[in-house]
């Protein structure tokens, strides 16, 4: 009974093994190599761009026009300034520079209009230099004669350029009034007109003259202190023109001498363009156009 159940049990099992067996699935086959498929070429390299970006980038459609459009050439060349644009400053006499600001001289790249302060010197003057010689006596004795005569003939231009108005003015006058009363033509008041504006400005250019020349002093008389340098007065060193402080030769305190270099202002409202163009292009280039 015993070996019975024992044969029975291995039936059993060996049935069930095999059922086992067949119920697991077979493993799948790998393959060797994997074939991509090949991109369109309408697709490599798509780049899509959102309306900022577009806007941002300066990308935009026109329609196709025909128009006529120039050559440009590109030729090497260097800014330079005009002639007369750059103005050196000397001292006119020798003595010690003072700066107006405490913390020294301007800096280089200034803005400066014309008649602004830049500096001062305080002449130096020796104590012989005080009495002058008697050749310089002479100048500035002649000097001054000089001076006078162009006053008196000053005045004498302005005296005469008044009578010149004031005839105008009579004339004037007289040719409105016989325009009025229909016994002159109306060219003589358009010449009236005329000569009255030549004398308004003659006699306008004599009184500047005049207060020009008034504005001139020469002095003979030495100063009463011949060894004290402070009886000479500061000379306001100014620019002569409105532009750009480029560069300063001296320092607050410095000594130097008549004739020598202050400071320089250019002007940069035009600048030229110094190209070197090889002959041959001349004809192909035009002069007049903008670069």
């Amino acid at each position: 009974m015993t070996k019975l159940s024992m044969l029975s049990g291995l039936v059993l099992a060996a049935c069930l093994a095999g059922c086992d067996a067949g119920s697991q699935p077979k493993p799948g086959k790998t393959a060797p190599a994997k074939i991509e498929p090949h991109p369109n070429e309408q697709d490599i390299y798509r780049l899509t761009l959102t309306p900022k970006a577009e806007s941002r980038l300066g990308i935009e459609t026109v329609p196709v026009a025909m128009k006529e459009v120039s050559r440009h050439r590109t030729i090497g060349g260097e800014l330079m300034l005009p002639d007369g644009a750059s103005l050196m400053v000397t001292a006119p006499v020798s003595g010690t520079v003072r700066m107006q600001d405490s913390a020294g001289a301007p800096l280089p790249g200034a803005r400066l209009s014309v008649g602004q302060n830049v500096l001062t010197i305080d002449p130096l003057l020796s104590p012989e230099r005080y009495v002058p010689s008697p050749a310089e006596r002479v100048q500035m004795a002649n000097a001054q004669v000089t001076l006078v005569t162009a006053q008196v003939a000053a005045e004498g231009d302005v005296k005469q350029s008044q009578a010149q108005v004031e005839a105008a003015q009579i004339a004037l006058r007289r040719a409105e009034q016989l325009l009025r009363d229909r016994a002159g033509p109306a060219r003589d008041v358009d010449d009236g007109k005329a000569q009255l504006a030549i004398a308004q400005e003659a006699l306008k250019a004599a009184q500047q003259r005049l207060t020009a020349l008034k504005d001139i002093r020469l002095d003979i008389a030495p100063p009463a202190s011949t060894g004290a340098t402070k009886d000479a007065k500061p000379l306001e060193i100014t620019s002569p023109q409105s532009g750009v402080l480029q560069n300063v030769a001296v320092a607050n305190g410095q000594y130097v001498t008549a004739g020598a270099t202050l400071f320089q202002v250019i002007k940069l409202n035009t600048l030229w363009v110094r190209v070197p163009v090889y002959v041959g292009l001349l004809d192909e280039l035009k002069a007049d156009s903008a670069v």
